[in-house]
């Protein structure tokens, strides 16, 4: 049986509660599930921060604003109004950056997406809110990544103090699923290598 004709009922059962959800679109095949939202008090004591800092650094824009603008109506062009400008546009570009971790907080945790191909896995990250996190979705200029389906060869369950992780080396190690549990990560496994060494997700 090719690639292209089989379905998601070929997969093994899911685990008893699983957050997977599956779907299928032509000849790809796609897992994904939502990181849950953490909901503790450092988490509430790092969004009122948040929301502080924002509101203190849109204030200290807005004062320097007005200051540039008073400079330039006295036709002051000089060292000041220079270096007011870099200021505003270092203030720009640090208020948007605040503005979209804020606004990506309140708004929830992204899903997470393997997708499935003939050839290739593609992995959409999921947004677990962390500084790590964030500064990995920057530093690639994007959160998905793809692999051909031989270069997966390295795929594999660790036990890393304590903490079952399922692993891939691409440039880096990459981490699929880190939110899922254990059953969870097993079963994607499982699927994961069954398509990478045979071309199908069935067992």
């Amino acid at each position: 049986m090719t690639w292209q004709v089989l379905t998601a009922r070929a997969l093994p059962p899911l685990p008893a509660g699983s957050r997977i959800q599956l779907s299928e679109s032509g000849s790809s095949l796609t897992l994904q599930w939502t990181t849950p939202p953490r909901m503790s008090r450092s988490s509430f004591l790092v969004e009122a921060s948040l929301g502080l800092g924002l509101a203190v650094w849109t204030y200290a824009g807005v004062v320097m604003l007005t200051r540039m603008l008073e400079l330039f109506a006295r036709d002051n062009r000089g060292d000041d109004a220079f270096i007011l400008v870099l200021w505003l546009i270092v203030w720009t570009i640090s208020e948007l950056h605040l503005l979209m971790i804020v606004v990506n907080r309140i708004r929830g945790p992204r899903p997470e997406r393997v997708i499935l191909t003939d050839q290739h896995l593609c992995l959409v990250l999921g947004t677990s809110w962390s500084w790590r996190q964030l500064l990995r979705v920057v530093q690639r200029a994007s959160s998905e990544i793809r692999v051909r389906r031989q270069q997966l060869a390295s795929l594999r369950l660790e036990n890393t103090v304590g903490q079952q992780r399922l692993l891939f080396d691409h440039g880096e190690r990459i981490e699929i699923g880190k939110h899922l549990e254990t059953p969870e990560r097993e079963w994607l496994a499982d699927v994961i290598w069954s398509w990478a060494s045979q071309g199908s997700y069935r067992n």
